[in-house]
């Protein structure tokens, strides 16, 4: 799976690739919106993790321009690119806005380990969630999915 990981923070861009390492990813990055653009053409990623605030071109406006350019919105395999907006100012209306111009799902930072990756496998390959439910365990209720006989716990 190709990753395009776009955020202004190297911190961040080296946790998202930190997130997707291993055989079966290839993480790419971008600074900023215009960067992401570029690099698009050159990768053709299958999914792209996109900060909502960044310098010169902005998460909404990056996702907008994706996706209003047939050449830029396929990824590898021709499918739509799905879009993981990454931010820590996590609105009603911003989530509207970026649902609006195409977001697939939104993450706030700071994410739990592995999250990132988990979400980006469920939109990426579905069909390896074999099983989802809900527990209670001491008053808390996490959902609980199993992937491939390997079990991940998301609240």
């Amino acid at each position: 799976m190709r990753i395009l990981g776009v955020d202004d923070s190297i911190m961040l861009r080296r946790v998202i690739s930190q997130e997707f390492e291993g055989p079966d990813y290839e993480v790419f990055q971008a600074v900023d919106g215009r960067e992401a653009l570029e690099k698009i053409k050159l990768t053709k990623p299958d999914l792209i993790t996109l900060d909502v605030d960044m310098p010169v071109m902005d998460g909404f406006e990056t996702a907008k321009n994706i996706y209003d350019n047939p050449d830029l919105y396929k990824s590898s395999t021709g499918e739509k690119i799905p879009i993981i907006f990454i931010t820590a100012n996590d609105t009603i209306d911003g989530r509207s806005k970026g649902f609006a111009v195409g977001a697939a799902e939104f993450i706030t930072k700071p994410f739990l380990t592995g999250e990132v990756a988990s979400i980006a496998n469920a939109l990426i390959k579905p069909d390896i969630i074999t099983h989802i439910s809900w527990i209670k365990f001491k008053g808390i209720y996490f959902q609980v999915i199993v992937i491939d006989d390997g079990l991940l716990i998301t609240w």
